[in-house]
């Protein structure tokens, strides 16, 4: 070294910390713009009704893994010339 002390680190430490912290914003589709993002060549979008066993809960938990709980399920067959091209699932 020259001799001369390099300049303290803590200043710049104290100057990031002081920075504000960056905000997060979530904008989030409906469920029809969502429908419209996933199929914007489906005709049709038909609701799907399903009453899945204990067993098949069971599953679906086992596979999915661990998950934040859940709301309502909705679900909705994407239809094009009267054939399904996907599906639609909304939490």
């Amino acid at each position: 070294m020259s001799g001369r002390n390099p300049l303290p680190w803590w200043p710049a430490a104290v100057l990031v910390a002081a920075l504000p912290a960056p905000l997060v914003a979530s904008s989030y589709l409906s469920a029809e713009a969502a429908q419209r993002a996933l199929f914007p060549r489906a005709q049709e979008f038909a609701p799907v009704t399903f009453a899945p066993t204990a067993a098949q809960l069971a599953a679906i938990a086992r596979l999915a893994g661990p998950q934040a709980p859940h709301g309502e399920l909705r679900a909705w067959a994407a239809k094009r010339d009267g054939a399904v091209i996907g599906h639609v699932f909304v939490d």
